[in-house]
């Protein structure tokens, strides 16, 4: 306990103290009272009948009476509650000050009085606020059905001390609405032990935040801070989203964790987190199971975050995702997972570039999972719920970086149709352990040899995949490496393409090796016989054209949006990622589309580049950040000879 908290039960006490004049006045009866709220003024004087919050909390704070809030009998529970007699709607409270800390167990909830939710409207940036703060002594306390924003200076709108806590159904950032941001420079913040943060109360899957979820949005910095404490159960909230989770409206983190051994979502109860600059940050071994990061509210468009999930150098032993509870992490701007500095993470069960189904792209601009100094870390595992599902990623579907990872196995798991590779292993990374290579396969066998020293006289397992490219789409199975580097593989494979990886005993997992294709050879051709001469015709003559000017070719223009570059009819990530592969000199394909870099006319007898989103006569990175900028639909400013981000143009 810091000394600035002890001090502060010291001066809480006190005052309570004072309020009554004898030590007395704090001892509560054997049953628990009820104050009912009846004014939206934040007064507290004893010349005025009404009894306001801050009144309320006072009196609930001494058991007794104070000022206009008269209590009534809470039969059947030692527990104090706070109501409210305000009328329909989202009555407002304008909180002007520090509300006293809670400082005895109590029920507040907004849904009374015939009110939907009662709004705690801050002081803004004028004097320091804080809303709610349930502080030590005030166990079990339960915050419900309240709308708690503006508080923008250096206090929290909703701060707890205590332990078992429950907040559920509550809006922390924007209007009574959910629709737009009332900022908060803090969200919500944990610091006492088994809190329970939203619950499975009228959730309904891929719908509106209803019921017990909480809608932590538009605030400063964390929507959520588990700042300490254990036992942390968070679940079921809309965390960076408005209220109907398909628009964003963005927090610092979603959720900031330091609380060892919390819950980011339980089985059939995740969160949403949506919108913000980073989805989940982690410094503390966490489980993160069942949310949707950086979808929807139904897990089939972005809603992206910047980063999904980042994992720092405190967060070992955390777990992302199996037990039938894996994650979508898909739609963010840059990486979907990132791990610095961590060890003994496990990645497991998720689908990572996905859409909810598993089947059609929701990319992450990036890597799908980058680890960088990382070490014993698990991506996938050797049952099928363990695998991860990871495709269609703007860059690597999971890169090993740094010399400072090592021991990364990657099992099992289904990685296709990311931009470059399936797996990267950057030098020096995964101890250099080299992929094997595939002398031989057909429909029912696969063969071939590994390398030294990881795998010759060392025991070595090898996965054998099928795909239609160069990665791993479908896991065939397993075998082990002989003393002589060598391996067979026997069981059906699909192909058409085989691949594998191998994992040394040390736990360090290759890339894919180059793939062996499975299509039947072209038959042979039949000899052509020797025809006879056949006679020399002696073209007719074509008349010359009277027209001395060179022939313009007949190609004719087709329409297409500014910044589409591969003609998808979209302007999307792909198209970001085709500027900046043409930009480092990396193969691209634009489909029907001019090559990138091509001169073309577009249609206003202005010559351009193809890809020169700014026409500024080259094509590089500044471009692909233009069209991911207004992919995520921000303004971006068009030059005065350049069409519109998005305007229909004809090309030719």
């Amino acid at each position: 306990m810091t000394s600035q908290t002890a001090l502060a039960i010291v001066l809480t006490v006190v005052a309570l103290l004072l309020l009554d004049g004898s030590p007395s006045a704090v001892q509560g009866g054997t049953d628990g009272r009820i104050f009912t709220v009846d004014t939206t003024a934040d007064n507290d004087t004893n010349s005025d009948p009404t009894c306001s919050l801050r009144e309320a909390i006072k009196a609930s704070n001494m058991g007794a009476n104070y000022n206009g809030c008269v209590g009534q009998s809470n039969p059947g529970t030692d527990d104090d509650r706070i109501q409210f007699a305000l009328g329909p709607g989202n009555p407002t409270i304008n909180v002007a000050a520090n509300l006293d800390a809670i400082v005895t167990p109590v029920v507040i909830d907004g849904a009374t009085g015939g009110a939907t939710r009662v709004v705690l409207h801050g002081p803004g940036q004028g004097e320091k606020g804080s809303g709610l703060v349930i502080y030590f002594g005030a166990n079990g306390s339960r915050v419900l059905n309240l709308v708690i924003n503006n508080f923008e200076v250096d206090g929290n709108p909703l701060l707890i001390y205590a332990d078992n806590v429950r907040v559920a159904g509550n809006f922390i950032g924007t209007n009574a609405d959910g629709t737009s941001a009332v900022p908060n420079r803090h969200g919500l913040r944990v610091e006492g032990d088994n809190a329970r943060i939203g619950g499975t109360h009228g959730l309904t899957v891929t719908e509106a935040c209803t019921g017990d979820c909480n809608l932590l949005s538009g605030n400063q910095q964390s929507g959520l801070d588990l700042a300490v404490g254990t036992g942390i159960v968070v679940e079921g909230n809309f965390i960076g989203t408005d209220v109907t989770g398909t628009n964003a409206i963005p927090n610092g983190d979603g959720v900031a964790t330091q609380s060892v051994g919390a819950y980011i979502g339980t089985i059939g109860a995740g969160n949403l987190i949506s919108g913000n600059l980073t989805g989940i940050t982690v410094a503390a071994k966490t489980y993160i199971q069942g949310n949707l990061i950086g979808t929807d509210a139904a897990g089939t468009a972005a809603v992206p975050n910047e980063t999904g999930i980042y994992m720092g150098s405190l967060s070992d032993q955390s777990v992302v995702g199996p037990g039938g509870a894996g994650n979508i992490i898909s739609g963010n701007l840059t990486n979907g997972i990132a791990t610095r500095g961590s060890s003994s993470i496990t990645i497991a069960g998720n689908r990572i570039g996905t859409d909810i189904n598993g089947t059609d792209p929701l990319p992450n601009g990036e890597v799908g999972v980058l680890l960088e100094s990382t070490q014993f870390s698990l991506i996938g595992g050797t049952g099928l719920e363990q695998a991860n599902v990871i495709a269609f990623n703007g860059r690597e579907g999971i890169r090993v970086s740094d010399v400072q990872s090592f021991y990364i196995q990657m099992l099992h798991n289904s990685i296709s149709a990311n931009q470059l590779k399936g797996i990267e292993i950057d030098p020096g990374s995964n101890t250099d352990i080299v992929p094997p290579v595939i002398l031989s396969a057909d429909a029912t066998h696969a063969s071939g040899t590994t390398g030294a020293p990881h795998c010759v006289g060392s025991p070595c397992g090898v996965e054998v995949y099928s795909d239609s490219e160069d990665e791993g789409r479908t896991y065939e199975g397993s075998t082990l490496v002989d003393s002589n580097g060598e391996w067979t593989f026997n069981g059906p494979l699909s192909g058409p393409n085989i691949t594998a990886t191998a994992t040394d005993d040390g736990g360090d997992t290759s890339e894919f090796s180059s793939p062996f294709s499975l299509l039947p050879p072209s038959p042979t051709p039949s000899p052509t016989p020797t025809l006879s001469p056949t006679p020399t015709v002696t073209p007719t003559a074509t008349p010359t054209s009277t027209n001395s000017g060179t022939a313009t070719p007949t190609t004719a223009p087709f329409q297409v949006a500014w910044g589409d570059h591969n003609c998808s009819g979209n302007v999307d990530l792909v198209d970001a990622i085709l500027n900046i592969r043409y930009a480092a000199s990396l193969p691209t394909d634009t489909g029907d589309c001019p090559e990138m870099g091509a001169g073309v006319d577009i249609g206003n007898a202005t010559l351009n580049k193809w890809g020169d989103f700014d026409c500024n006569g080259i094509v590089n990175t500044m471009d692909g950040l233009g069209v991911l900028l207004f992919f995520a639909e921000f303004t971006v400013p068009s030059a005065p000879q350049c069409p519109d981000p998005g305007e229909t143009v004809s090309i030719s």
